[in-house]
């Protein structure tokens, strides 16, 4: 999807890992939308009438021999697989369901994990939040030490009945906080995306040499049996946002722009931060935008004067169609002059071709 901006070229009208709790000083966009759909298991194919039964819409089991569990309101209270039966004996997190998985079993080849395909894939160098409200199964007699996320650019499904270990976690959470009492805690880390990441897998990716698990105190070999001595984990409420930009002075410039050669057409990948953009103007009316367009020194010097002041001038636009008052937005073209990075390579072209910001007061 394209966002056009109409205005011919020969007219010039010059018209801002892994961590719990985070407090910035600077200025901040609003979060973006949640990557990950029915994070919190809502929206299922058919309600479940026994464990291993995954009917999860958009989320699927990574093993075909690992059946993860979906606990399901929509099952009679105390049946198997209804949020108050006795593996987890906790209320859902977040809305009415959640889901289950074994992440360490008393034979070694057996693990169960989740995986899903994300709403896009990430953007290269960007900063993304991911959480997860976890909490320590009733009857199981093991703690899991931790655990893992993967991020990946495939879907790591196999049809082998062995584990699927060795794949480098992107995020590990140590569950050293989490009690065994039955409450729910949630988790989050921050992650820097390589820019191929399309699916995201969940549960102990540790192999038998790094596996490591604790006996829980008073949980009896005869008792806690049920759910074959193993560490078993709940997980609800599974999200995924890009990470507000930080603006730590009244400049800032656009990290998601980069236009077409010749071109000032503002492609659908550039929306989010946009429209991050236009948000932190409407919650912070008090501020105006200059909107500064720069580009390489490849090419005719006028031209590239035109067209930096058409890039400023379709991001002004857009800015404008989200909300933003028309008089709180200017626009400055600077072509090829003030490059922050040598000419002489693809790399340092693609970074003098920028949008600025500058933030002042009305």
């Amino acid at each position: 999807m394209k966002f056009q901006i109409n205005v011919p070229l020969n007219q010039l009208n010059v018209k801002s890992l892994i961590c719990f709790t985070l407090a910035f000083t600077c200025l901040n966009f609003a979060m973006g939308q949640n990557l990950i759909a029915n994070g919190s298991f809502e929206s299922i194919k058919k309600c479940p009438k026994d464990l291993g039964q995954f009917t999860v819409k958009q989320w699927s089991s990574i093993s075909r021999s690992g059946t993860p569990d979906l606990y399901a309101s929509c099952v009679p209270k105390g049946n198997v697989s209804s949020p108050s039966w006795e593996f987890c004996q906790v209320k859902p997190f977040d809305g009415k369901n959640f889901a289950g998985i074994i992440t360490h079993f008393h034979r070694e080849t057996y693990r169960e994990y989740v995986y899903t395909k994300l709403s896009n894939t990430l953007e290269k160098d960007s900063v993304y939040e991911f959480s997860i409200a976890l909490s320590i199964s009733q009857l199981a007699r093991f703690k899991q030490a931790y655990l893992d996320v993967v991020f990946t650019n495939e879907s790591l499904l196999t049809f082998s009945p062995k584990p699927i270990i060795d794949s480098l976690p992107s995020i590990t959470f140590s569950l050293d906080s989490l009690n065994s009492g039955g409450d729910w805690l949630v988790y989050s880390a921050q992650y820097v995306a390589e820019g191929t990441e399309r699916f995201i897998s969940i549960g102990n990716f540790h192999s038998k040499l790094t596996n490591t698990i604790e006996k829980i105190p008073k949980r009896s070999d005869k008792t806690h049996r049920k759910i074959y001595n193993s560490a078993y984990i709940c997980l609800d409420a599974v999200t995924l946002n890009k990470k507000p930009l930080e603006i730590h002075s009244n400049s800032y410039t656009l990290k998601d722009i980069e236009f077409e050669n010749k071109s000032f057409t503002l492609d659908e990948i550039e929306f989010q931060e946009l429209d991050s953009l236009a948000n932190y103007l409407k919650t912070n009316p008090n501020r105006k935008v200059l909107i500064e367009g720069y580009t390489d020194n490849l090419g005719d010097y006028k031209f590239n004067k035109a067209l930096s002041l058409e890039r400023a001038k379709s991001i002004a636009k857009y800015l404008n169609v989200k909300g933003v008052e028309i008089e709180r937005i200017s626009t400055r073209a600077y072509g090829s002059d003030k490059p922050v990075s040598t000419n002489q390579t693809f790399e340092g072209r693609r970074i003098n071709c920028r949008i600025s910001l500058v933030f002042t007061e009305l």
